[in-house]
Parts: C-alpha cells; sequence; structure tokens
C-alpha cells in the first residue's frame, strides 16, 4: 500500500518546480509489485476551493483513495515592530491529516492488509509510527524529496527527511534522483 502525505509532497515538488503525474508516481513506487491500494491524504479549504475539488476528483478516477480533512482557521495577534501596533492575524492550518495516515497505516498494518507500506513523504512525526509498523512486522519504505541546494545562500529549498527517517526505512526512494519517472511533462 501507499500512503501520501499531500502537502508534503506538494511543497517538497513545487519547491522544486517539478510537477507531480500520481499514477506515473505510483507505479515507479510499486515496480514489478502488486498494490493494493494507494492512499492519497491532505486538506481542503472551507468553504471548499473548486480547483482543489477537481484535483482530489482527478486522483479518485485515477485510482487513489484521497481522505481529506478541513483546514482549520487559526487566529492570533503580533505587534507590528515598525509601529507597534497589534493586528490580528489569520492562519489555515492542516490538522488531523498526519494522524489519519498513521491511523489508517498502523490499523491497516494489524489487519494484515499488506505486507510493505511505502510512505511518501518523510515528516519526522511518523517516526513512531514507523518503527511501530516495522514491529508489526511490515516492511516500510520511504520515498521522499531529500536534496538540498546548498550553493544558494539561503538554501533554496531544504531537505525533508531528518537522518533518522532514513535509518528507519527499510528502504529510503530519493525522489530527485527519479524524478524522469514521475514528473508530468
Amino acid at each position: 500500500m501507499i500512503f501520501i502525505d499531500g502537502s508534503n509532497l506538494f511543497w517538497a515538488s513545487r519547491a522544486r518546480g517539478i510537477p507531480i503525474d500520481y499514477p506515473k508516481l505510483r507505479q515507479f513506487l510499486i515496480g514489478s509489485r502488486s498494490l493494493i491500494r494507494a492512499y492519497y491524504y491532505g486538506a481542503i479549504k472551507v468553504p471548499p476551493n473548486p480547483r482543489q475539488l477537481g484535483f482530489y476528483d482527478k486522483l479518485r478516477f485515477e485510482g487513489f483513495e484521497v481522505v481529506t480533512k478541513p483546514l482549520v482557521k487559526r487566529v492570533s495577534w503580533a505587534t507590528l515592530l515598525t509601529t507597534g501596533t497589534r493586528v490580528q492575524v489569520e492562519k489555515e492550518e492542516e490538522k488531523g491529516v498526519d494522524v489519519a495516515l498513521v491511523t489508517d497505516m498502523l490499523s491497516m498494518g494489524y489487519k494484515n492488509a499488506y505486507d510493505v507500506a511505502i510512505m511518501v513523504g518523510a515528516d519526522a512525526d511518523y517516526e513512531n509510527a514507523i518503527r511501530e509498523i516495522k514491529q508489526i512486522p511490515k516492511r516500510v519504505e520511504i520515498a521522499a524529496f531529500s536534496d538540498t541546494d546548498k550553493s544558494n545562500t539561503p538554501p533554496r529549498y531544504t531537505s525533508t527527511v531528518r537522518r533518522e527517517m532514513r535509518m528507519i526505512a527499510d528502504l529510503f526512494i530519493p525522489l530527485q534522483d527519479h524524478i524522469n519517472q514521475f514528473k508530468r511533462t
């Protein structure tokens, strides 16, 4: 089974200017193996953005199981340094997406629904769940962009993978090394 952290993949690919062809990515990740199911986890605006709904519908049409959670609006206050004026700041945050992904990986692992979990995205918050899944025992592969362009100051983008995540994976797949396999043309 494939479990895609949509936000992680979206921002990492966008920072690199790489449009993703999701069916090609799915095929690249499974290779000659049999796929049980591919899941895509993402957030959705309230009210929904028609373009975002279209993207999720397209993924469903292409055979992905799409799991969405509503973006949550957070309100906080900030003081402007230049004037000392307090201003209200509204920000939409993704909540519950990581938990949904981990819950599905764990529950399906314990139900023996898969032999190999392929996680796309390597948020450090997943580390404990991956260790638990490996104790079932199930194989866990992690696919993520892990390159950093250090020639720029500051770097053009940063690595999305902590060292620990690379080490706990049974197989780490550096997506930047395989862009031609899944880049949308």
